[in-house]
């Protein structure tokens, strides 16, 4: 079987999750749970290896000098030691500042997360370095203010590119510079909410074609309880209806990035975009069933 090749690039953070049961503003929250862990790229590269074990992948991304950086470090190194199948090509710059940080609030009786955002080295990437790769994902284009467009124009002329998003607040100025990116962007992926944002629409489905317009590819913005996607053909927006829905305590953190992670070895194993979107969707609910198992109350 041929080893698809992938390159991630860009936010690479460590996460501080605390569960709650349902947070409230102006009180002492009891936490049931907490967890440290690297986000960003570290999800994707675990959601794709756990679906395509034998894949080819390139990270490229940036640190700061302190213990989150190490920490970060320490985790690769030990994901590549664990991973023996996986051609794994680490490119993480080590620079003076500091690491990108997050503190996640999960509301698990919710099935939410907010978060507090410190972020550092991971954003100030440029120039993407051109490797020979069938996909090539970018993490989170509305985080990377500084990306060079002829680097991303070179990258796109022998691989699939994609994009996400992390955030649905920002400004003119990020939603210009994404738009400049989306000619060279073969499928844009984001949350109802980044969507709208990114599109400066009030509907879901404007904003999907509204995108697809600038794009040279597909448009998928998903909820946990559908999709709402644009074909490369640019035609009217389409629904995907997700039938599997969890119930319960739930902590849905990285749940945007499994998705990514599961459209594109679906994809890269030659299924469509509806059968791509299926997938995804099957195996954000096959994770998050497995993780709920684990959720203290």
């Amino acid at each position: 079987m041929r080893r698809f090749k992938i390159g991630l690039y860009g936010n690479l953070i460590l996460d501080r999750t605390f569960s709650v049961r349902e947070y409230s503003a102006n009180q002492s929250n009891v936490c049931h749970q907490k967890n440290t862990s690297p986000g960003g790229i570290a999800n994707v590269l675990y959601a794709v290896t756990d679906l395509e074990s034998s894949c080819e992948i390139s990270v490229s991304s940036a640190i700061g000098s302190d213990e989150a950086g190490n920490y970060i470090s320490r985790w690769l190194s030990t994901f590549q030691k664990l991973n023996p199948f996986v051609g794994l090509d680490l490119d993480i710059e080590k620079r003076p500042g500091p690491t990108s940080e997050a503190v996640i609030i999960s509301e698990t009786d919710k099935g939410m997360r907010s978060s507090i955002v410190s972020w550092g080295a991971c954003t100030e990437i440029n120039t993407l370095k051109c490797h020979d790769k069938d996909w090539c994902h970018i993490l989170y284009a509305d985080k990377l203010p500084d990306i060079d467009i002829s680097s991303l124009k070179k990258l796109s002329q022998n691989s699939v590119i994609s994009i996400d998003l992390c955030s649905s607040n920002f400004g003119e100025k990020v939603r210009s510079k994404i738009e400049d990116m989306l000619p060279y962007v073969d499928v844009v992926f984001g949350s109802y909410e980044e969507g709208m944002c990114l599109a400066n629409k009030s509907s879901i489905d404007s904003a999907a074609e509204a995108i697809s317009k600038l794009s040279r590819g597909s448009v998928v913005l998903h909820s946990p309880e559908e999709s709402t996607y644009v074909p490369k053909d640019h035609t009217k927006a389409r629904k995907f209806k997700n039938v599997k829905v969890l119930d319960g305590p739930l902590n849905v953190l990285g749940a945007g990035d499994m998705f990514a992670s599961g459209f594109m070895v679906s994809s890269l194993r030659g299924n469509d975009l509806s059968q791509s979107i299926a997938l995804a969707h099957e195996y954000v609910y096959s994770v998050l069933k497995k993780r709920q198992a684990n959720v203290k109350v």
